[in-house]
């Protein structure tokens, strides 16, 4: 069979026929610059292909530049992951969309006029001193959803839109969430301008506008917020939530400016939580814009406004340099309305009544607040008080108890303290983020608790807290094996110190005192970082019995600091191996030791030998240095009295101190000068925020004397 040659004509046509590139055939890019102009790296990264999508990955904290227009001919994402872009070079728009190949579809499936574009997505992006619009559309395109998220957008005091699609293309759904969008001056060109929406691509397409949680300034001052060709109708739909509009559109009308000025009830409302106002006076234009918009089913569209005296709704003069921050105590900020980042945390005083449910005065002190900053719970003196659950603390936690009680009742099974819900992050050496959430402090000052069957405190999402200050206080552990701290496998505190407390159960704890998840080494490029332990003038007794006194993924090492001080320890850890117990038994010189002055126990009899053997040498000298020697009897021990009576062996010492202040001993033997020891709890006494008892506030910064927080400014 002989074939059939194409004759000349035609093998020509065939090699001048328009070759159309399959979908399969176009590339997805991805872009990750780790400085410089962020067009130059998308324009060297599609050059000479065929693009079906781009992403540009961008580093926190590293400022970018631009100076021509990121061209995108499909799908663009950019993550800028807490990037700053600097626009003040670019005399064009930011994002441009041209050379899209795909057109949209009709509901014949047919070819429309409109170019389609699914989707672009600019996250976690600051974009400063930019000078045209923010995005622009060169063909007459739809573009299904724009979302911008967690932005900060500077746009030019002028007539450039945000988005300009004027004459061209149109946008299905613009989704701004947690964002910023402003001017430094009059912003005068719409947030949005559209050709016609695209009736022959599907008659029940909408057009949707989704702004939530976001602060929008200076914006389309003076004129409709947007100017569509198609506005009013069921096609059309508008969400405004729990955001701040200042000085944008025309007084009092933004709501129906995103309607192109148009007031109608036909399109879908969810106008609710925001803040309206403009021309910067102290007046809120809210009642305007309820009265403007009107009603639908005879209801207010614009629903639930956040009204203040106060105007701005931030700092005077932050309009000028793009700084938001809301004032602490306005109601726009306890609502938690705006852009995220300007809502400020409110820090909470909560004074219960006695006998009252703690957990349940800090429910009611703390609602309606979205950012929560630090929580000071002042009792009264030697009153008692109830919990029914966990006390959840995202932020730095004062207890002044002034030997108030907290009696823990059966049904209360949680934690006394949870950690959960912070939003600072911790830091690592470089400035780079860990992946700790991050606490100063918590205090526990002269608090009294009886009946817990859970931990003191625990750890839900795995912080980082600078110091946890235990300080004359007593505290009753359940006999199970419940943690005292119990950070395991997550968090981690820098400092621990307890301080003339008492700490007991009363039959075996067999929890740790401690247990973390691993030392977060990447905090600190130096090895002066610490994990201490700081006990002194204590009483702690039948905690972590049986096992290690703390369980740490990180011990042995010069990070490590241990401090025991003048303090008992009755049935505490392994048998003879209380200090050890510590570094999670392991015996090591290596860590800071201070071990004085001590008295160890377990059953009837007193373990120091064994403590001083165990533990070892540093430098040739014994680790644990000079134990008070004889034997302790409490008067109760089951039942928490711990008064009692010390025999001193021949040749000892009385100590000045020996375990917590709050109770007396009785020495006898041949060498005792006084009868008793108590500490005069009405002296004043100054504990620092890492626990420690100071002579006198030395500088600037917050203390803790006799039970109450002073300010020293």
């Amino acid at each position: 069979m002989k074939k059939k040659l194409l004759s000349i004509a035609a093998l020509a046509a065939l090699l001048f026929v328009p070759q159309f590139v399959c979908a399969q055939d176009a590339e997805d890019i991805v872009v990750s610059p780790v400085e410089g102009d962020i067009a130059e790296a998308v324009a060297t990264a599609t050059e000479g292909k065929t693009v079906n999508s781009i992403t540009v990955n961008l580093t926190k904290d590293v400022t970018y530049t631009i100076n021509n227009t990121i061209t995108a001919p499909n799908n663009l994402t950019i993550n800028g992951n807490g990037a700053t872009v600097d626009a003040s070079g670019l005399n064009a728009p930011f994002i441009t969309i041209n050379g899209t190949t795909v057109f949209a579809k009709k509901a014949d499936g047919t070819d429309s006029d409109h170019m389609l574009v699914a989707l672009d997505s600019i996250c976690g992006l600051t974009i400063t001193g930019l000078k045209d619009t923010f995005i622009k559309d060169a063909q007459k395109t739809l573009l299904e959803t724009l979302v911008i998220e967690d932005c900060f957008i500077e746009m030019p005091a002028s007539n450039k839109n945000v988005i300009d699609f004027n004459g061209k293309g149109y946008v299905g759904a613009v989704k701004v969430v947690n964002s910023t969008i402003w001017a430094k001056g009059m912003n005068t060109g719409f947030f949005a301008q559209y050709g016609s929406r695209p009736k022959n691509v599907n008659g029940d397409w909408l057009q949707e506008f989704d702004f939530e949680n976001s602060t929008i300034v200076n914006i389309a001052n003076g004129k409709n917020v947007c100017d569509l060709k198609q506005n009013g109708t069921a096609q059309n739909v508008y969400t405004l939530k729990n955001s701040i509009f200042v000085d944008c559109g025309k007084n009092g009308q933004t709501v129906v400016g995103f309607n192109k000025g148009q007031t109608s009830a036909t399109p879908v409302w969810d106008v609710t939580g925001n803040y309206f106002a403009w021309g910067g006076v102290a007046n809120c234009t809210n009642d305007a814009e309820i009265e403007k918009t009107g009603k639908k089913d005879g209801i207010d569209i614009v629903q639930n406004c956040i009204y203040d005296e106060s105007f701005p709704p931030f700092a005077d003069g932050s309009a000028e340099i793009g700084s938001f921050d809301l004032l602490p105590q306005s109601a726009y900020n306890l609502a938690g309305i705006g852009d995220p980042r300007w809502v400020q945390a409110v820090d909470i005083f909560v004074e219960p009544d006695p006998n009252a449910d703690i957990a349940t005065e800090l429910d009611v002190v703390t609602e309606g607040i979205t950012k929560i900053g630090d929580i000071t719970i002042t009792l009264e003196k030697d009153a008692e008080y109830t919990i029914s659950k966990t006390l959840t603390i995202p932020n730095n936690l004062v207890v002044l108890g002034n030997f108030g009680k907290i009696v823990v009742p059966a049904t209360m099974k949680e934690p006394l303290i949870t950690l959960e819900g912070t939003e600072l992050v911790a830091k690592k050496a470089d400035g780079t983020e860990t992946d700790y959430k991050e606490i100063g402090a918590v205090i526990i000052n002269q608090l009294n608790v009886s009946g817990l069957q859970n931990a003191l405190i625990k750890d839900n999402q795995k912080t980082f807290v600078d110091v946890l200050a235990i300080n004359e206080s007593n505290i009753e552990m359940p006999a199970s094996n419940k943690n005292v701290i119990d950070f395991s496998s997550k968090g981690y505190i820098g400092q621990v110190s307890v301080i003339s407390s008492t700490i007991w159960a009363k039959d075996k704890n067999t929890g740790f005192f401690a247990q973390y998840g691993g030392r977060p080494k990447d905090f600190a490029e130096s090895t002066d970082y610490m994990q201490k332990f700081d006990f002194r003038y204590s009483t702690i007794v039948n905690i972590a019995n049986g096992k290690n006194f703390c369980d740490l993924k990180q011990n042995g090492t010069k990070q490590n600091s241990y401090t025991l001080s003048e303090n008992i320890f009755v049935n505490c850890g392994k048998e003879g191996q209380t200090v050890v117990g510590f570094n999670k038994g392991q015996t090591s010189p290596t860590p800071e030791w201070e071990v004085i002055g001590n008295y160890f126990a377990w059953g009837d009899a007193c373990k120091n030998e064994a403590e001083i053997a165990k533990a070892g040498k540093k430098n040739d000298a014994d680790i644990v240095q000079a134990c008070v020697e004889g034997l302790l009897t409490f008067n109760d021990a089951a039942n928490g009295d711990f008064n009692g009576t010390f025999e001193l062996a021949d040749d000892a010492e009385q100590p000045e101190v020996l375990g917590a202040p709050e109770w007396e001993i009785t020495y006898t033997g041949a060498t005792v000068g006084i009868s008793t020891v108590k500490a005069d709890t009405d002296a004043n006494t100054i504990y620092n925020l890492n626990g420690q008892q100071m002579n006198g506030m030395l500088k600037s910064g917050l203390y803790i004397v006799n039970g109450k927080k002073v300010v020293i400014k």
